[in-house]
């Protein structure tokens, strides 16, 4: 997280991992930010930013990601009652 976001985290409970091919899975928790501040490798992306649960399933709702392990992290969420 540190390298990606800039941000410290303490992980939580794992919610979910789904292997997308044999030697390659996507591992989602529940995080706590400890430390640090928004930053990113400006040479691999052009912007970094928080949306909001409701703004991420619009999104992928209107095609414009394609991010269904991500709504599923957060049904997952949900479901244990770490999200309302």
């Amino acid at each position: 997280m540190l390298e990606e976001t800039g941000y410290e985290v303490k992980l939580g409970v794992k919610l979910r991992v789904e292997h997308n091919t044999p030697s390659h899975a996507l591992h989602s928790f529940r995080a706590n930010i400890v430390g640090g501040e928004l930053s990113f490798p400006r040479d691999e992306l052009l912007d970094a930013r928080w949306f909001t649960i409701e703004e991420i399933e619009e999104l992928n709702r209107a095609g414009k990601i394609r991010v269904e392990w991500v709504i599923r992290s957060i049904q997952d969420a949900r479901q244990a009652s770490f999200l309302n």
